[in-house]
């Protein structure tokens, strides 16, 4: 895991997961119970992982480095 983030509070419990894969993990919890769904989001791995804002829609960006010259 390169890179964990969070969710605002208002959204509740949710945790995304940046992996050397270049996938994202979402981590939530509702009602008791815990899930868990992954996405490919880049070529190579994360490096940042970021929600925002706080408000309606709430966003997560994924960083990596597959554009770097």
């Amino acid at each position: 895991m390169n890179s964990i983030q969070f969710c605002p509070w208002e959204y509740g419990l949710f945790l995304a997961a940046g992996v050397a894969d270049g996938s994202v993990h979402i981590i939530s919890y509702n009602q008791g119970n815990w899930l868990s769904d992954k996405m490919m989001a880049h070529d190579s791995g994360i490096t940042g992982l970021s929600w925002g804002p706080p408000s309606e829609p709430c966003l997560l960006l994924a960083e990596n480095n597959d554009y770097k010259n």
